[in-house]
C-alpha cells in the first residue's frame, strides 16, 4: 500500500466512510502497525477541532428517547417472527354496560380469539352460554362471576356447555380472555 493510499484510508476510517472488507482489513492492520495508528491519530487530531466547532450542544427534543425505545422494541418484536400488540395499540370497542374489549388475536383455524376485557366499576356483562371452552386471567382489579370474586392473578375456565352467570366488577379491572370466535 502506498503512502498516499494509507493516508486516504486513514482519513476514510476516521470519517466513518471506510466500510465492509476494507474496514475490517484496515482495523486488523491498525491493531498491529504503529505507522497506521499514527496516521489515524493524526487524522483524529486534524478533524476533532472542526467537528467540535461545527456541532452545537443540543438536548434531544421531548419524547425522543421514548420514540427511539419504541422503534427499537418494535424492531425486536418483529425479529421474533410473531405478533406483538403493545399496550397503547389497538382499539377498545364497547361490549356491554361499563365493559369494553380490545381484540388481540384471532385464530381462524381454531375458531378462537384472544382479547382484553376492560371493566369499569359496576360494569355488567349479561349472562351468556359457552359453546366452547373460555379461559380468563384477571390482570388487574376484580371480576365477579355470580357470587365469586376474582382478583389480579386469578384464573378461571368456563368449560364448553356452561351457562355463564352475569359478570360484573366492583372496582373495575382488566381481564385477558381466550375463547370462541363467534360468527
Amino acid at each position: 500500500m502506498s503512502d498516499r493510499d494509507l493516508e486516504a484510508q486513514a482519513a476514510e476510517y476516521v470519517l466513518g466512510t471506510l466500510d465492509g472488507d476494507d474496514r475490517t482489513a484496515f482495523e486488523a492492520r491498525l491493531a498491529v502497525d504503529p505507522v497506521v495508528r499514527a496516521r489515524v491519530d493524526a487524522w483524529e487530531q486534524r478533524l476533532a477541532p472542526g467537528v467540535t466547532v461545527a456541532t452545537v450542544d443540543q438536548a434531544p427534543e421531548p419524547g425522543a428517547w421514548q420514540r427511539l425505545d419504541a422503534a427499537l422494541s418494535a424492531h425486536r418484536a418483529g425479529d421474533l417472527g410473531g405478533i406483538t400488540v403493545r399496550g397503547d395499540a389497538g382499539t377498545w370497542q364497547p361490549l356491554a354496560e361499563g365493559a369494553d374489549i380490545k381484540l388481540l388475536w384471532v385464530d381462524a383455524a381454531a375458531r378462537t380469539r384472544s382479547f382484553l376485557l376492560r371493566l369499569a366499576p359496576g360494569a355488567r356483562v349479561p349472562a351468556h352460554p359457552h359453546p366452547t371452552t373460555e379461559e380468563c386471567l384477571v390482570l388487574s382489579g376484580d371480576m365477579v362471576i355470580g357470587d365469586t370474586v376474582f382478583h389480579a392473578g386469578d384464573y378461571h375456565v368456563a368449560p364448553a356447555g356452561l351457562d355463564h352467570p352475569e359478570l360484573t366488577s366492583r372496582g373495575g379491572g382488566v381481564v385477558f380472555i381466550r375463547g370462541p370466535l363467534y360468527a
